[in-house]
């Protein structure tokens, strides 16, 4: 049985930057919401709805390493997980691969994330994140 694929997250400046994720994400669950607005034609004679698809992407990325180990990107490190967090929080877009070996990505936004230690001393830390795709593509559970 093969093993789940590895993803990497591309960001800044004409996405320079790599984050190498230690290993496959855990709990990824893709949802979608449609999102919509009203608006009345300026005759008043008819209403419209607009509606669009978000596909959004929640998971853990677990044993994220506080310096860069054994080809993952560490989180204090000077291009590091936490300057991409930055990154992305500030709305910035990122590309999501979710096989770090194929070409195949998602063009996302940071919806949310949570950093918190999953070692004692700060070893390892677990990020908790949901992403939206700007494309409108569909994430899908092997992701």
């Amino acid at each position: 049985m093969a093993l789940p694929p590895t993803p990497k997250i591309t960001w800044g400046a004409s996405f320079v930057n790599t984050w190498v994720f230690p290993n496959a994400i855990d709990m990824p669950v893709p949802s979608f919401e449609i999102v919509g607005a009203a608006f009345r034609s300026n005759s008043g004679l008819r209403d419209q709805w607009i509606t669009r698809e978000d596909h959004l992407l929640s998971f853990i990325a677990g044993h994220v390493p506080k310096l860069a180990a054994y080809g993952a990107t560490g989180l204090s490190d000077a291009n590091g997980v936490y300057a991409a967090l930055l990154w992305l929080a500030e709305g910035n877009l990122g590309r999501y691969f979710p096989d770090q070996g194929s070409g195949s990505f998602h063009n996302f936004e940071l919806i949310s994330r949570q950093i918190e230690r999953q070692l004692p001393g700060g070893a390892r830390y677990r990020i908790s994140m949901t992403i939206r795709d700007t494309d409108g593509t569909a994430f899908t559970s092997a992701y």
